[in-house]
């Protein structure tokens, strides 16, 4: 079975087939492509039931990059494929460098550290205004009204002011000890005396239950930024807006438009909370007024490649076995001829 997708003088000759590999699975769970008694229907309640199948704009982003990938009538347009070379590992280790640097040293607890992004990290809607906001500069600045009379330390008067925009980007992050508290949580940050008071002298006590905790400030959108702005991190490479316009200028017009009103992010980062929102923000910004830019995902994106890759092989397993590639077959003839070979849809042996 051989497909081809011909974008000569902008037209566009679909043909409805089969999307293969890690970022297109995401599509064949999204919609079985295929009729007959195997056929299942989407979910009328779904998010997604309308979307037009014909065009849709598939953004993975998972453990090692982010890929983005158009779709028509279900076939990838290859010479519209972009990769950013970033992922939620790199999220995850550079967390642990900054939590390192910060708090406590996590380079070994690779675990606790994803944990962490994935509890309390978020993609921040206006970076800087965040920024400014959880500088540490600002928090002096802040007046504290100071007691006329002398009081029993037991019975000290919290009087700060309520808590300001800063404070309520800032968690306080409780580490598990492995013993009486396997997993760690967050919660509002609690910056009064009486949380301080209450630190101390649980360190002084040396309680085997006192917390180890730290409060997270900036870090939390700080670190998601990098998918957005890799120069903050000295990469030269374009941020995922970017990447998606790259994507889709090799297309006409026309499709362009529709791609943007059918964006599906799957991947574990989806679920990073903001990206999507911000994702759909900056592309409205670039791209033409009249054009409608709708970016949405998965009910659960982690999950969603793997599904369709398990939808696609119990449906039409024999379209499995042509498209399969054994061990034997990479070592001989390389990972060109597999590209090729997924490329023309799977047919054909030998170079």
């Amino acid at each position: 079975m051989r497909m081809r997708l011909s974008l000569k003088n902008g037209d566009l000759a679909g043909m409805r087939g089969l999307s293969v590999g890690p970022s297109l699975n995401a599509y064949n769970d999204l919609h079985p492509l295929f009729e007959g008694e195997s056929y299942t229907a989407p979910n009328k309640n779904s998010p997604f039931a309308d979307l037009p199948m014909e065009c849709v704009l598939v953004i993975d982003s998972g453990y090692s990059h982010t890929t983005v990938t158009p779709l028509f009538n279900g076939r990838p347009i290859h010479r519209a494929i972009r990769r950013l070379d970033f992922g939620g590992k790199h999220l995850t280790n550079l967390l642990k460098e900054v939590i390192s640097v910060r708090h406590f040293d996590l380079h070994q607890d690779t675990k606790i550290v994803n944990d962490i992004k994935e509890d309390v990290c978020f993609v921040s809607d206006d970076f800087r205004r965040d920024l400014e906001r959880t500088w540490k500069g600002n928090q002096r600045r802040r007046q504290k009204v100071v007691p006329s009379k002398p009081q029993d330390e037991d019975h000290a008067m919290d009087l700060d002011q309520p808590a300001s925009p800063d404070e309520e980007l800032r968690v306080d992050y409780i580490l598990p000890d492995g013993v009486h508290l396997l997993h760690g949580f967050s919660r509002p940050h609690d910056s009064s005396t009486t949380a301080q008071r209450r630190r101390k002298a649980a360190a002084l006590a040396s309680e085997p239950e006192a917390e180890i905790s730290m409060t997270l400030g900036n870090e939390r959108f700080s670190v998601p930024e990098i998918l957005f702005s890799p120069g903050d991190i000295g990469s030269k490479q374009p941020g995922l807006p970017d990447i998606v316009l790259q994507s889709l200028g090799v297309l006409p017009p026309l499709v362009q438009a529709t791609m943007l009103s059918n964006v599906l992010v799957v991947g574990g980062n989806a679920n990073i909370a903001g990206l999507v929102e911000r994702l759909e923000a900056e592309l409205r910004m670039r791209v033409k007024t009249e054009w409608a830019v709708r970016a949405r995902k998965m009910p659960d994106p982690t999950t969603s490649t793997w599904l369709g890759g398990a939808r696609l092989a119990s449906i039409w397993p024999e379209v499995v076995r042509e498209y399969g590639v054994t061990k034997e077959e990479y070592y001989e003839h390389g990972s060109a001829w597999v590209a090729r070979r997924f490329a023309s849809g799977g047919s054909g042996k030998g170079p």
